[in-house]
């Protein structure tokens, strides 16, 4: 099988010729983000305690303070939120409820950005679950996780729209 090189300006990348000649120049940075820093995408997890309201709060919240910062370009940020249908937390009893939130970022971002990031997200999450956290019975939480560029894949010809037009 022939392959093509590509290149896109730090990264090459080779693909059957077949596949290279589809792939246009935009398609091809849309789907190897360079240094992989297009990202956030939040994944808020949670238990069936929690009121649709306050889930929605939570997430406009997260993704307003991504939104704002600028480390995450708008196009790579995703907030996501999924139910645990079966979850048991602490000591097991059935008042006990929880957010579980998981930002998943591109590699590319210093250990002191993203701390400053996550604390930001953290203190804008406790404020919109104040009620919950005032009580015995809740649990929230943050980890950040950097993905390795080699080992993700990505066709998102979403960042296109933002993307400034090139004569």
């Amino acid at each position: 099988m022939a392959l093509q090189l590509l290149n896109n300006s730090e990264t090459a990348f080779a693909f059957p010729t077949a596949t290279a000649l589809l792939l246009t120049k935009t398609r091809l940075i849309n789907m190897f983000i360079i240094g992989g820093r297009i990202m956030p995408h939040m994944t808020v997890e949670f238990s069936e305690g929690l009121s649709t309201e306050s889930l929605r709060l939570l997430c406009r919240t997260i993704y307003d303070v991504l939104a704002a910062s600028d480390d995450f370009p708008t196009a790579g940020i995703r907030v996501r939120a999924h139910k645990a249908d079966m979850a048991f937390v602490g000591d097991g009893l059935p008042e006990n409820d929880f957010v579980a939130l998981t930002l998943s970022v591109g590699a590319g971002r210093t250990r002191d950005v993203l701390h400053a990031a996550g604390s930001q997200i953290f203190a804008a999450a406790q404020e919109a679950l104040a009620d919950r956290l005032a009580e015995p019975y809740f649990s929230l939480s943050l980890e950040i996780r950097q993905i390795d560029p080699d080992l993700s894949w990505k066709d998102t010809p979403i960042h296109a729209r933002f993307s400034p037009k090139k004569d």
